[in-house]
């Protein structure tokens, strides 16, 4: 019976930790290797679904991560033009000197260029 509840007890540590945990990036090109990582992958998510308003306000937070704070702006305006209820959005927004987008601002999917 005690083998019995030195197995379910393991078994019980062995499930409180991930198999696979992510490892937190060691230096600081690391963390940059890993963002640029999540950016291409945003930016493709955002090609194939370009009316996803979440996936442009993540592309947004991963710019900012990496310190492009154009891109940023850039993704966070056109997260607001597909879903402008975003309170905590906006005022991220406004706070990096953004502004707010106009309403009558059609979205532009990721990748192209508005019309001049």
């Amino acid at each position: 019976m005690k083998g019995n509840t030195e197995a379910i007890s393991k078994s019980a540590a062995d499930d409180s930790v991930p198999a696979e945990a992510p490892k937190p990036p060691r230096t600081i090109d690391d963390k940059l290797r890993r963002l640029e990582e999540a950016a291409d992958l945003l930016e493709a998510g955002t090609r194939e679904a370009p009316g996803n308003a979440e996936l442009h306000g993540m592309l947004g937070e991963v710019y900012l991560q990496a310190g492009r704070k154009d891109r940023a702006v850039a993704s966070f305006q056109q997260s607001l033009r597909l879903l402008p209820d975003q309170p905590e959005l906006r005022s991220k927004l406004q706070s990096l000197g953004g502004g707010s987008p106009s309403p009558s601002e059609s979205p532009v999917p990721a990748g192209e260029k508005e019309a001049p």
